[in-house]
């Protein structure tokens, strides 16, 4: 078989390309331009390319890159917009302050007013999850302890007694039937059939204000949220169907803690305000920092699939990853060193990041995670197979407080650990 030599350079230049691109082309989570200070409380993602956010001030905005650009877009309405939620590419509702309630049936081209009936603040929507398709069976929040049902994808909506008249945050059904809501002051509830009838249940942390809930079946979940002030910090989980529950971070004071989402039965992610994002890999009984280029409040995050996500907040913040939060990492040269090897950070002591850098021998599973003074894991940086070569990392802390902390890299066959300054 004859190759020219135009071609030879071209295919020269493809493996090159992709050779030395990063392993994660993303930066952890990595800051997105809005065009916009408005606050942004509600996301929703189609795919890893298109997405559509909501905020106060009647903001729409929609991208179908990736988040490159977002475009603005006219619903004729001026009101604070709180959460957007599709049924399917066409079927779409946002719910806002006083009441405020739109749908649209041609994917956001025009979204129509619909009467609900209600002044209160609506705070949430959703709609069930079937068999992994999205159904037309959909629930409201509402801010005096109110809920509503939709069974025909938003068009029309009727009232649910609850039973409580505190703040509603978040509702999340794991099938048909059987839901959980959280609310302010401690506020959790569950129904079995389908929303019509609500039992209270009690998590022995009645002064926290809930702000998200999310179960991966009916029995195994996570809600969390922190004081009125949005510090103090709890994440609480259960797997007994809310009978009991168990503190997995409790007066974490650095945020309070916002929207769970399950990726599967053991990862799982969650927002907060100053910008916090974690993410847990044992099914929420620990839970490490990850890197964020915003230190804005955070009030939603919306996932299309483990990898790819989107945070919304404060002053028109968005961040995304393409990464599963994971932090980059480039390979710095091709040739295969003699040794595994983990080198000194620079700079050390550093504020607020810092360049990792370490070689790898042959071909392996790696993980780089970062551990404070008490050996508890604050981030996992990678954790995925690696070629041979020579990698450099960088590491933000923006999201953790100064002291001393440990990054150890672990492969198949090798350990070492290494001590770094954080000096804010």
């Amino acid at each position: 078989m004859k190759i020219t030599i135009k071609v030879m350079k071209k295919l020269i230049f493809i493996f090159l390309v992709a050779y030395t691109f990063p392993i994660y082309a993303g930066y952890g989570w990595y800051k997105q331009t809005s065009n916009t200070t408005n606050t942004i409380g509600g996301v929703y993602m189609f795919d890893i390319n298109k997405a559509i956010v909501v905020g106060f001030n009647g903001l729409v905005r929609t991208t179908t890159n990736g988040g490159a650009n977002w475009m603005l877009t006219n619903i004729g309405v001026n009101s604070n917009l709180h959460k957007v939620c599709f049924v399917n590419s066409s079927i779409g509702t946002i719910v806002g302050e006083g009441g405020l309630l739109l749908n649209t049936s041609n994917g956001g081209a025009v979204w129509n007013v619909i009467t609900l009936g209600t002044n209160a603040n609506l705070n949430e929507v959703t709609f069930v999850k079937v068999g992994g398709e999205t159904s037309n069976i959909g629930f409201i929040t509402a801010s005096n302890g109110d809920m509503y049902k939709s069974t025909n994808g938003g068009v029309n909506w009727s009232l649910l007694n609850t039973g409580v008249n505190q703040i509603l945050i978040e509702v999340n059904f794991v099938d048909l039937n059987t839901g959980y809501a959280v609310g302010y002051n401690g506020t959790v509830i569950k129904t079995t059939n389908g929303g019509n009838s609500w039992s209270v249940k009690n998590t022995g942390f009645n002064n926290i204000n809930y702000y998200g809930v999310s179960f991966i079946d009916e029995n195994t979940g996570i809600i969390c949220g922190g004081s009125s002030s949005f510090t103090n910090g709890y994440i609480l989980k259960t797997t007994d169907g809310g009978e009991t529950w168990i503190a997995k971070l409790a007066n974490f004071s650095t945020s309070a803690i916002h929207i769970p989402v399950y990726h599967n039965a053991m990862t799982i992610s969650v927002v907060g305000n100053n910008g916090v994002i974690m993410r847990s890999y044992d099914a929420g009984n620990n839970w490490t920092i990850q890197s964020n280029q915003s230190g804005d409040f955070l009030y939603y995050v919306n996932f299309a699939d483990i990898n790819n996500g989107i945070a919304v907040g404060k002053n028109g913040c968005i961040v995304r990853t393409n990464s599963g939060g994971l932090v980059s990492v480039t390979q710095s040269s091709q040739a295969v060193p003699e040794s595994f090897a983990l080198y000194q950070n620079y700079p050390n002591p550093f504020n607020p990041s810092t360049k990792i850098n370490f070689d790898i021998k042959n071909s392996t599973f790696a993980s780089l995670k970062i551990f404070d003074m008490a050996g508890k894991e604050v981030q996992t940086l990678i954790t995925q197979n690696l070629l041979p070569g020579s990698y450099e990392i960088t590491f933000n802390a923006g999201g953790i407080n100064s002291g001393v902390y440990f990054y150890t890299l672990k492969t198949n066959e090798f350990t070492e650990t290494k001590k770094m300054i954080l000096v804010k």
